[in-house]
């Protein structure tokens, strides 16, 4: 026999939660950003079987889930919403406390990205790296994530070379399906469900970007021009603001997974 909270782990969630202050808003930061996460596992669940189906051809099914995609990721940026009626006293409360943690840490995010088929962005001593990988106010903190999460990383890139990235199917998908020798003129020529796949990734590459917004204005509200919570390997804060950095990790360049179609 199954009941509710057993079907749903309830006590499992619902215990889920530890403050490390006495600060009456730590709870609502935890319990959001763990909704985050949450949001995060269904995202990428999803995100993989629309790549499936591209890959399979199953344009109406890619465009089914990719829609799904687009719902999830809208849906999960108002939990920025909740985020702001914490006022910046309230978040200074226990901010200090979270140090040398960031939101930088999350894999699943960078899962995510991997996935999506964001680009590594910048070049480091001859070798391609993601934006967040040559950051040396955060180098700790950035250590403390290869270290947990490095080999994970490493799986996923693994399954995007091997089966491709929603980027790398959609688009081969699209130069077949239409015999047009650009992304732009494909999406552009696109017509029936194609076109509306062609929609539902252009609303994806559009979500990306209003999510990571919205990130930095919650940022912005929270912390003002205060640098982030990473910290370097000599145990010191970064030199710019946290608002700053997000700013330059998100330019159009780095963020767009399809700039072809806003050429």
């Amino acid at each position: 026999m199954t009941s509710y909270w057993d079907y749903l782990k309830l006590d499992s969630i619902l215990d889920a939660q530890y403050p490390i202050t006495e600060a009456g808003d730590e709870p609502l930061f935890i319990i959001i950003h763990q909704a985050f996460e949450m949001w995060f596992k269904l995202l990428i669940r999803e995100l993989r079987r629309t790549i499936k189906q591209i890959g399979l051809r199953d344009i109406e099914g890619a465009t089914h889930y990719m829609h799904r995609v687009n719902v999830i990721l809208s849906t999960s940026a108002h939990g920025f919403d909740v985020m702001d009626t914490m006022t910046p006293a309230a978040f200074q409360e226990f901010r200090d406390a979270l140090i040398p943690a960031s939101g930088t840490q999350s894999f699943q995010f960078r899962e995510l990205e991997t996935l999506a088929g964001m680009p590594k962005a910048r070049t480091v001593d001859d070798k391609k790296k993601y934006y967040w990988e040559d950051t040396p106010d955060a180098s700790m903190t950035i250590r403390l994530f290869m270290e947990k999460y490095g080999e994970r990383l490493k799986a996923v890139e693994e399954e995007v070379a091997a089966g491709g990235s929603l980027r790398s199917t959609f688009s081969r998908l699209l130069l077949r399906e239409t015999g047009k020798p650009s992304l732009l003129e494909a999406a552009n020529s696109a017509t029936g469900p194609l076109a509306s796949l062609v929609h539902e990734v252009k609303a994806f590459d559009h979500g990306l970007i209003m999510w990571r917004d919205k990130h930095v204005a919650t940022t912005k509200h929270a912390i003002a021009d205060s640098p982030g919570t990473a910290m370097n390997e000599k145990g010191q804060l970064p030199t710019t603001s946290c608002v700053e950095y997000l700013q330059h990790t998100i330019t159009v360049q780095q963020r767009l997974l399809f700039p072809e179609f806003h050429e």
